[in-house]
């Protein structure tokens, strides 16, 4: 008896019994009618360790080559939003020579002197680090994607700014800049212009390919605005039309005054010889 209980224990709790078996067989019929996929309260069996270990492994790699390769574009000079940096404007403003020595000290010392820098096509979207280059005096930014004027509060020397073919729709934050006297934003995107958003000493401005030259009234007071201005859309301001005015007035008016002197007094010929004499002595 008590071996029987002994097997008996043993089928219920050792090996299956017939009925467990079945159900059993059932629920992982049931399963597999459902699919991976499907949901019906059924539990995904357990994720193979190794395998899970490994999916890690592979995100971590891929993400340390990420890195990798940002870090390898800004020692390049190169970035997601292409901004301004050393390494730029030593590539395109340093004699090659300098920068093929590779002496990071020499290249930033020489970068920060820099007097003219040209950044022209370089994919440019906005202006800014101009921090330690406060020695500029001529800056070239055309044929970029820059949409706003800003951080040139840092270039207090500059005199020459190149917008030109950009996308700035706005002409503002240059009325601190006292030096700046040639300042080129042909092919952009600008409508409207006030006089108080620039500098008094400009000499230069170039509009052309822009929305306000269709503007003559908006034109009209640039020219007033800008005391120092001389050459507007790459020509001279000239006041020869009003000089021509001039001319013209005063010929009519020493005309108007010879002929009132000569009906005022009779020619000199029908007067005695001495009188004629004193008449022309007084008339020249």
């Amino acid at each position: 008896m008590l071996g029987q209980g002994r097997e008996e224990g043993r089928g219920i709790g050792g090996s299956k019994s017939p009925s467990e078996a079945n159900l059993g067989g059932k629920y992982r019929s049931s399963v597999a009618e459902k699919g991976p996929g499907n949901s019906g309260g059924a539990t995904k069996p357990p994720e193979d360790p190794e395998t899970t270990l490994f999916d890690v492994r592979r995100r971590l790699y891929a993400e340390v080559e990420k890195l990798k390769k940002k870090k390898a574009e800004r020692r390049k000079g190169k970035n997601k939003n292409n901004d301004i940096t050393i390494n730029l404007v030593a590539k395109r403003s340093l004699p090659k020579e300098l920068v093929a020595r590779g002496d990071h000290e020499e290249i930033s010392d020489a970068a920060f002197k820099l007097q003219h820098v040209f950044l022209s096509g370089t994919g440019i979207t906005r202006i800014d680090n101009l921090e330690c280059f406060n020695k500029i005096t001529h800056l070239h930014l055309e044929d970029n994607k820059i949409t706003k004027i800003q951080g040139l509060e840092y270039a207090p020397l500059l005199e020459l700014l190149d917008l030109s073919r950009n996308r700035i729709e706005k002409v503002d934050n240059l009325s601190h800049l006292k030096k700046l006297k040639v300042l080129l934003l042909c092919g952009n995107r600008i409508a409207e212009l006030q006089p108080e958003s620039l500098p008094e000493s400009l000499e230069e401005l170039d509009l052309r390919d822009n929305k306000i030259v269709n503007d003559d009234s908006a034109m009209l007071r640039v020219k007033k605005g800008l005391p120092s201005l001389w050459k507007l859309d790459g020509s001279a301001i000239s006041d020869s039309k009003d000089d021509d005015d001039d001319d013209d007035d005063r010929h009519s008016n020493l005309k108007i005054q010879n002929s009132i002197m000569r009906a005022e007094s009779p020619p000199p010929a029908l007067l005695p010889r001495t009188t004629a004499k004193r008449a022309m002595l007084a008339s020249s």
